[in-house]
């Protein structure tokens, strides 16, 4: 494989053009001057070369939205800028999006998990949890066996690979399945917990970012077994009744999630946050317009209506309460853009923006219909079942 990072910029192998006005050395002088540490976290000191013999792909603050393991193992990471990407990895090659092809791997792939069961949870285009117990003991085979049977059908018929991690819990699952990346499979045993958490950084437990990370550093935890010195009162006190309960069972392995197959929607919402540059007041408009007319599409679609419209600026967030539950696309809008100039922020400095409807009226989807294929109709070189499956 080759070093590559999923990102807004097309050029490959060479350098890349740059957008008429732009000037990259002055953006890494605004980035550097927000800082008040010096340089941002994403950057990289520039050599001092002669700008107009620069390439500038090493001065490009476009954001790395996924990358390669080989291009990880030179130290590029997802949300890294790419100009920093590029110096850490001279050899990365930059892919733009193809939506179109990841919704069509991402179908294929929940195509394939349907055909075993129906007890799934959607997290996101490529990562789902299955709550496998009773297809288990309907086949009685081990676990290993399901998750190659799942793997090799998902490679054929998408040509990807697939990682599989198992456990007793959702937890104990997830974090098996990063030790199986990229592409293998892992079953975290009850006996073998103890030992495989105590050692995880605290980071990996899910919920546990880097703001967390450096306040639980600074209380002497920086791995699980750390934090299993720490008590339940203890890590309430300082991150909240729910956040420490849930950090003191985690570091435990301790978790009574279930997989979730139906979910009340709660809220629609579209946003991007990639290859937003406004340089004016009316982009933005405009582009909220435009956006909010997705929100009525994806309303509609859902048979939904909703109060209470928020927008969300990177990580600022503002919202109203409608008068009265609304689809459509011009109310919203109109919402938004009140909400945009209330906000007073400048428009060129605006990288991503979304619009979230919440507080639904109308009716939820009703559940699927069961599918009559079997995985073990298909190990037996069978038809459809004559039942459905469990569940």
């Amino acid at each position: 494989g080759k070093p590559v990072g999923g990102d807004h910029v097309t050029a490959r192998g060479s350098p890349l053009a740059l957008t008429p006005g732009a000037d990259p050395q002055a953006e890494q002088r605004f980035y550097q001057r927000r800082s008040s540490a010096g340089a941002e976290p994403g950057l990289l000191q520039a050599d001092a070369k002669d700008p107009a013999e620069q390439d500038s792909s090493v001065l490009s603050l476009a954001e790395i939205a996924s990358c390669s393991y080989e291009a990880r193992a030179a130290g590029v990471r997802n949300g890294m800028f790419f100009g920093k990407a590029k110096q850490l990895c001279p050899a990365l090659q930059a892919v733009p999006y193809d939506f179109e092809a990841y919704k069509e791997v991402a179908l294929a792939l929940y195509e394939t998990l349907a055909s075993y069961t129906h007890n799934i949870e959607a997290l996101s285009c490529d990562e789902v949890l299955i709550d496998a117990t009773a297809l288990l003991s309907e086949l009685g085979i081990a676990p290993d066996d399901l998750a190659r049977a799942i793997r090799g059908d998902i490679q054929e018929r998408t040509g990807c690979s697939a990682s599989v991690g198992m456990g007793s819990n959702i937890l104990l699952a997830r974090l098996a399945t990063r030790k199986a990346k990229p592409d293998g499979q892992y079953m975290l045993r009850s006996e073998e917990v103890d030992d495989f958490i105590r050692e995880l950084p605290v980071t990996s437990l899910p919920g546990v970012g880097p703001v967390m990370g450096r306040k639980l550093a600074a209380m002497g935890v920086k791995t699980c077994g750390d934090l299993q010195h720490v008590t339940q009162s203890q890590l309430q006190k300082a991150f909240g009744p729910r956040t420490g309960q849930t950090l003191f069972r985690f570091c435990w392995g301790l978790d009574d999630r279930p997989v979730r197959c139906q979910k009340a929607r709660k809220s629609v919402s579209a946003e991007i946050n990639y290859n937003i540059r406004f340089t004016g007041v009316d982009e933005a408009k405009a582009f909220l317009t435009s956006l909010s007319s997705e929100v009525q599409r994806r309303l509609q679609e859902a048979g939904q209506r909703g109060r209470r419209v928020t927008l969300k600026v990177m990580v600022r967030k503002a919202g109203v309460t409608l008068a009265q539950a609304t689809d459509s696309g011009q109310l919203v809008s109109s919402a938004v853009i009140k909400l945009f100039h209330d906000m007073k922020l400048p428009a060129p400095d605006v990288c991503g923006v979304g619009i979230q409807v919440q507080q639904l009226e109308g009716a939820q989807p009703s559940a699927p219909e069961n599918h009559n294929r079997s995985i073990k109709n298909l190990r037996l070189g069978q038809g459809p079942a004559t039942r459905s499956s469990s569940t």
